[in-house]
């Protein structure tokens, strides 16, 4: 196993095999929290700048994001699709492939990133005023399977 200390200050442990995948069919399990997931999917509509949907899973709910970028110098954000709650800003989003390289959005067709890290996530859905709480710790999610 090959350990990694990425430029954020999370340290990424690598090993075994890794999966490959078209990004529509990925999940992905945080590495701290296994209660947690995220899917991917193609949108019926896909927007300019991807064509993927993304669904996180929690214990107690499923929301809807798109993903997004900005013009200039790139942020790739998620915006949330679920109505029935608020998003007061977008949330940052990186892919990283196996070798911790960033990467720009998935698009489908396209093989999906090995790695995903939404470091505002987590504090976003703790204060949106959901009931019940979720709370994600900071940290990495890892592809999981396909299909």
């Amino acid at each position: 196993m090959k350990i990694i200390a990425a430029s954020f200050g999370v340290v990424v442990a690598l090993g075994g095999p890794a999966l490959s995948c078209n990004a529509e069919k990925a999940t992905y399990r945080h590495m701290e929290d296994k209660n947690f997931t995220i899917s991917f999917a193609k949108q019926k509509q896909p927007k300019a700048w991807s064509d993927i949907q993304a669904t996180l899973h929690t214990p107690s709910r499923k929301l809807d994001f798109e993903f997004t970028a900005s013009n200039g110098y790139e942020v790739q954000s998620m915006v949330l699709l679920t109505k029935s709650v608020k998003q007061d800003h977008d949330i940052a989003i990186s892919f990283f492939n196996k070798s911790l390289k960033s990467l720009g959005l998935p698009e489908s067709g396209e093989l999906a990133p090995h790695y995903l890290f939404a470091a505002e996530l987590g504090l976003w859905l703790y204060y949106a005023g959901l009931d019940p709480q979720d709370y994600i710790p900071p940290g990495m999610w890892k592809l999981e399977k396909c299909g």
